[in-house]
């Protein structure tokens, strides 16, 4: 081989292996950059979400500014409108001077008309005169004759031109204010289409606005079906540990269960019963802890958290002391019941809650060392038996008259009328049936239409009428039952007869509803003008409970006694007596110049002087000084506190009150 050929053949290996190596290179290439074409969508991918919320935000702003663009075109254009308003309505002003000015210009003209008529009669005159004076003194010339006639007839000429100038300027000037009105019109006309295009633009903005509303409603539904989801997966979780851990629970149990809102609250087990809803399941009448006895309620199984199980505790076997006044137990005393008199102590107007007051027995001495039991024991010993008897609500619902109403606490009503869900009631007889159809038969029957007693009181539609419960025995009865649901301490007594009872009633064309009612005794020792009140639950919260509170002090000042309720008072009962007995007192206060004693003011108020003292010292008005109560109050003090009941207007009016104290009959002893 010759040097040139191994030369071409080395030229051709080295040229391959260059071709290799740019091969290699350029895989490598490729290589690196399909990895960062990877990193590059990687990166993407993790800046997709951020750009994504970075543009939502973007539009949310930009949708804002062209908000804040649009209102500001709006107020621009507004401001134009009224710009044009003000113009136009100065427009109006100088064509209306014009018009003045050229009225005021016409009747010039017509003036200097008329004066240039009666100077032409008069020169006419003048010339007859002469032409007299000369046919008598002189000849007249011809040249003369010639001269006057020609004045004559310019004269005329001038004035038939100046008549023709004021017509065509007449005529000018209708026809451009006929011009200047259609031009008016037109304008008008434009800003009324104006505004109307704007009233359709801000309707369509309207619409659109309340597009997106119902779009955030509808993103808002949506959100909340998710968390009810949740809350379901949540349950069904919790209710397959509850079946883990699920038994049948006793009496006196303490137990969390499902209140309002998904809350747990500690309750305790009063009652049990089947379910009606799942075989082999338990309904639980449940107390809970942080509420009132009216909240009481039948529960099912599945609200309850048998992971947070707290067992009663059991009672420790020792010998208990007897109080000697038996006051274990609560209750009304006296009359008013249906099924019994009702006489609680004296509660709330508003909310119808009464404490209770025990009428002790004369207690007689124990023998030392020995378990006697006194009747303040057996007392007791009943009143437990009754708290147990009433400690499940027997009626739920109660239909009288246009409501439907909820009870809140055990009545005595009998067996067979305790078997329904719903109780109906005659709003004006109060007797109590099973069913809808028995009720309307009855209405059909009963003639009543007010409480049957006297009217002793009457003002717009409010009227009070005394029954007595020797005369009205059935009622009475009837009207404790009614008391008893919406009343927990207060006991039931058939004997009705040393009682009377006041029923205050709202008058309309189908008769006198009753609104709520108080008892007295006929004969109290203890000085009480009331025993049992309650308004019920759909006159609450309206003052007819402070009305019965005053209307029971204005018959203590019919009869010229000082009076109080029963006592003890429950809390809400303490509160609307405090209430009604702040406001007489303040306005005694107030109105009285002068020196006052407390047993003044009670002479004056009938409120007797114990409730007077207690009153002023909840409110910091009275001091003790030298052995003596001390009123000190300023006048500004005294409107501060007057602040608080000035919205209550309505008032007791002792002057529509037609009522003689009864007389009570005394027996003489020998």
């Amino acid at each position: 081989m010759d040097k040139e050929d191994e030369d071409i053949i080395m030229e051709e290996e080295e040229d391959e292996d260059e071709e290799v190596e740019e091969e290699e290179d350029e895989e490598e290439e490729e290589e690196e950059e399909e990895e960062k074409e990877e990193e590059m969508v990687e990166d993407e991918e993790t800046e997709e979400p951020e750009e994504e919320e970075g543009e939502e935000e973007e539009k949310v702003v930009e949708e804002e500014e062209e908000e804040e663009e649009e209102e500001e075109e709006e107020k621009v254009e507004t401001e134009e409108l009224e710009q044009e308003m003000e113009e136009d309505k100065e427009e109006e002003e100088e064509e209306t001077e014009e018009k003045e000015e050229e009225e005021e210009e016409e009747e010039e003209e017509e003036e200097e008309e008329e004066e240039e008529e009666e100077e032409e009669e008069e020169e006419e005159e003048e010339e007859e005169e002469e032409d007299e004076e000369i046919e008598v003194e002189k000849p007249i010339t011809i040249e003369t004759n010639k001269k006057d006639k020609k004045k004559d007839t310019a004269k005329k000429n001038n004035t038939n031109q100046k008549d023709k100038e004021k017509e065509e300027k007449y005529k000018n000037k209708d026809k451009e204010k006929k011009k200047e009105e259609k031009a008016k019109i037109k304008k008008k006309k434009e800003k009324e289409e104006k505004v109307e295009k704007e009233k359709e633009k801000e309707k369509e903005k309207e619409k659109e606005k309340e597009k997106e509303k119902e779009k955030e409603k509808e993103k808002e539904k949506e959100k909340e079906k998710e968390k009810e989801k949740e809350d379901e997966t949540k349950k069904t979780n919790g209710n397959k540990n509850n079946n883990n851990s699920r038994r049948v629970l006793e009496n006196g149990t303490i137990i969390f269960c499902e209140w309002r809102e998904q809350q747990f609250i500690k309750c305790d087990i009063i009652e049990k019963r089947e379910s009606e809803l799942k075989n082999g399941t338990y309904d639980y009448y449940v107390h809970y802890h942080e509420f009132n006895r009216r909240l009481d309620e039948w529960v099912h199984e599945s609200r309850m958290d048998f992971s947070r199980v707290i067992e009663k505790k059991q009672p420790v076997n020792s010998i208990t002391t007897i109080n000697s006044h038996g006051s274990s137990g609560s209750g009304g005393s006296g009359g008013g019941g249906g099924g019994g008199g009702g006489g609680g102590s004296g509660g709330s107007g508003e909310n119808g809650i009464t404490g209770g007051n025990k009428k002790q027995p004369p207690k007689r001495p124990s023998q030392k060392g020995s378990m006697v039991i006194d009747d303040d024991s057996k007392l007791s010993e009943l009143e437990k038996e009754h708290e147990e008897i009433t400690k499940v609500k027997n009626i739920n619902v109660i239909e009288m008259g246009r409501y439907e109403i909820d009870t809140w606490y055990f009545s005595p009503y009998p067996e067979e009328f305790t078997k329904t869900d719903k109780l109906y009631l005659c709003e004006f007889c109060l007797k109590y049936m099973k069913k809808k159809t028995s009720l309307k038969r009855h209405a059909l029957k009963c003639d009543l239409r007010h409480p049957p007693g006297n009217e002793i009181y009457r003002s717009g539609n409010i009227s009070m009428f005394e029954v007595d419960g020797k005369r009205n025995r059935i009622y009475c009865q009837n009207l404790g039952l009614l008391a008893k649901l919406f009343l927990d301490h207060k006991t039931l007594y058939y004997d009705v007869e040393p009682f009377l009872f006041y029923i205050m009633t709202e008058y309309d064309d189908r008769g006198c509803h009753m609104v709520g009612y108080f008892s007295k005794e006929k004969e109290s020792p203890d000085g009480n003008n009331l025993a049992c009140i309650l308004t019920l639950p759909p006159y609450q919260r309206k003052g007819f409970g402070k009305l019965l509170i005053s209307f029971s002090y204005e018959l203590s000042k019919k009869e010229g006694k000082v009076g109080t309720p029963e006592k003890p008072l429950s809390d809400l009962g303490l509160l609307s007596y405090r209430s009604y007995w702040t406001q007489v007192l303040l306005e005694i206060l107030k109105n009285h110049k002068g020196n006052l004693s407390i047993t003044d003011i009670s002479n004056i108020s009938a409120i007797r002087t114990e409730d007077v003292i207690s009153t002023l010292q909840s409110l910091n008005l009275i001091r003790y000084w030298k052995g003596q109560h001390v009123i000190h109050i300023t006048p500004k003090t005294l409107d501060d506190h007057l602040k608080i009941y000035a919205k209550q207007t309505s008032k007791i009016d002792p002057k529509c009150i037609h009522w003689v104290p009864p007389i009570v009959n005394v027996k003489k002893h020998r």
